[in-house]
């Protein structure tokens, strides 16, 4: 759909007049101001102006998506005043640190862009604030540590400082193109849904770092490093429908898909270093074709190319040949 940009100034904007609405202009609830680099001159001045208080009240989705903002300095304060920001894009600028006043949004914000920004190391502690989040976007940054912390529900240490544990209403994370290197054992998100860290730095998860996400349904793992898949996707994950590990290090699979994962419609496996799959999962599956798809499931869509295992000429192998050792014992 296309969308056709205002070419007012902010200032127009925020000073227009609605005969509808007898002059008042308080009736904004939108605001779209992407690609104003020359009007945002690399802060949000321009935006949080005392004077536009009032037009701002009622203020629920902004925009100021590559705006060439380098300083988001009284952003939190001014719109936290009103309490009613629900979406906010501040994807494809340039500012490295998110100020503590961020956190006077948690009452109402419930879904952030922060994608393609220069955020680095830890995630910032004033997202850990934003409780009523629902979707979180931190693509193409360099966040090398998600933090876990303390969640609502923990007392076990009132000094902990929160950590990503304390969103619990999360539903949708996506983490993809940084350079996260594990997930937390100990992090809760018990509404999460949607999980993306593709393109990062995993190399081993520890095998209980899934057990905080019962109802997760879409697990996005590809395009990392890893070289075995940890245990708790099957046994905790059981709502899950879509898995992707292509493009990893995996050379073995674990023993379980033949139970676990019921409501599986897309599994991804391909290019990996898999050269054997244990019985269990040719029984529900079917075994790979020279594609590397695998066809005995009408319900779950299989791939597994780019893998030893599909080398082998199915016309000639011997079934066995596909099978892990412990399999053929």
């Amino acid at each position: 759909m296309f969308v056709k940009k205002d070419l007012r100034k902010i200032p127009e904007i925020l000073a227009a007049k609605d005969e509808n609405e007898d002059n008042d202009v308080s009736n904004i609830t939108e605001l779209r101001l992407a690609r104003r680099q020359g009007e945002f001159k690399g802060t949000v001045s321009v935006l949080c102006d005392p004077l536009y208080s009032k037009q701002l009240s009622n203020l629920t989705k902004l925009s100021l998506y590559d705006c060439g903002l380098n300083d988001l300095s009284n952003l939190g304060s001014f719109l936290g005043e009103h309490s009613r920001l629900e979406e906010l894009n501040l994807g494809q600028n340039h500012f490295s640190v998110l100020p503590p006043d961020f956190a006077l949004l948690g009452d109402s914000l419930k879904v952030l862009w922060l994608d393609d920004c220069n955020l680095k190391g830890t995630l910032p502690e004033c997202l850990f604030q934003l409780t009523e989040l629902q979707s979180l976007r931190l693509p193409g940054n360099e966040i090398n540590d998600i933090g876990v912390g303390q969640s609502n529900d923990d007392n076990s240490d009132d000094d902990a400082p929160p950590g990503l544990s304390a969103l619990t209403k999360l539903e949708v994370l996506c983490l993809d193109c940084n350079k996260i290197e594990s997930i937390p054992k100990d992090l809760k998100l018990p509404r999460l849904r949607s999980l993306m860290i593709r393109q990062n730095s995993l190399r081993e998860i520890d095998d209980d770092a899934f057990e905080g996400f019962p109802k997760l349904k879409v697990l996005h793992l590809s395009s990392n490093n890893l070289e075995r898949m940890p245990k708790s996707i099957l046994s905790s994950c059981h709502s899950l429908e879509e898995l992707y590990l292509n493009g990893n290090s995996l050379v073995r699979l674990p023993r379980g898909f033949g139970e676990s994962l019921k409501y599986l419609k897309h599994l991804n496996l391909s290019n990996n270093l898999i050269k054997r799959l244990h019985l269990d999962f040719i029984d529900r599956f079917g075994a790979p074709d020279a594609a590397g798809k695998c066809s005995k499931s009408d319900e779950c869509n299989v791939l597994i190319g780019g893998n030893p295992v599909t080398k082998k000429n199915t016309n000639t192998d011997s079934f066995a040949n596909y099978l892990s050792d412990d399999d053929n014992q």
